[in-house]
């Protein structure tokens, strides 16, 4: 078997070596929140190469390049303990790429394309925890308005995110995941509350309160009631560039 990556992929590697030596003592791939601005200017940096959207379809400006490409980007980048993947261009753009609108890909996907924009997950919830299918946050659907109610905790650089990729139920309280949808919600809307979760190592996890924040209908991603298998589907997502494995190469 052929363990290495073709010749044009490994020129490739090289380039981000390059690239990421004017950032060797960032360190923000564990300390984030205390390195944001530097690792937000890194992303923009990235963003202004098209390494932010390699794999995107070209008429989304992408580079329709194969997922090897964007591996071995983020791969380098753990192993520099520069920055960790984006939630933005990872979890949040392919997500739109397959389940969102024209109008909404064509409204959220450029200025996460150029590294501008950033999204913190909005899932787990303090009687949830990790059981996503008991999230009790509600959605209350008012003509074509949503109301948001409710806790998330836990949420990792909330504090310098702009949006929230947010899980809210839409369902009946006892519709489990058959009653869950998605939203984007922008973190400066009014009745949003980021309160920090202070971590032993001097870092902050963030817990977010929903204070009947009001969004509207064009910010569901996907049809109402059927997060869950956009989310199945974002799995793989997370697993492929998400937790690169050169960090502990």
């Amino acid at each position: 078997m052929n363990f290495t990556f073709p010749r044009e992929i490994e020129d490739f590697r090289n380039e981000v070596r390059t690239f990421l030596e004017p950032y060797a003592e960032l360190d923000g791939y564990l300390g984030q929140g205390a390195v944001w601005p530097q690792v937000r200017a890194l992303f923009q940096a990235m963003g202004e190469r098209g390494w932010l959207s390699l794999a995107w379809p070209r008429a989304l400006g992408g580079e329709a390049r194969g997922p090897a490409w964007e591996y071995v980007l983020w791969d380098e980048v753990a192993y520099a303990r520069a920055a960790r993947n984006p939630l933005s261009a990872g979890i949040v753009a392919r997500s739109l790429i397959r389940s969102g609108s024209e109008a909404q890909r064509a409204r959220w996907l450029p200025p996460i394309r150029s590294g501008e924009l950033h999204f913190s997950l909005a899932y787990s919830e303090p009687e949830a925890g990790s059981d996503l299918a008991a999230v009790q946050v509600r959605a209350q659907r008012e003509g074509e308005t949503y109301v948001i109610s409710g806790q998330k905790c836990w949420q990792s650089y909330a504090q310098d995110m702009d949006c929230f990729w947010l899980l809210a139920r839409t369902g009946e309280p006892d519709s489990r995941a058959r009653g869950l949808s998605l939203f984007i919600c922008e973190k400066d809307r009014e009745g949003v509350r980021v309160d920090p979760l202070p971590t032993l190592d001097g870092d902050q996890l963030n817990e977010v309160y929903f204070d009947e924040v009001r969004l509207p209908e064009d910010h569901r991603v996907g049809p109402e009631n059927e997060a869950w298998g956009i989310m199945a589907e974002a799995l793989a997502d997370e697993r492929h560039i998400q937790f690169p494995p050169g960090r502990v190469r």
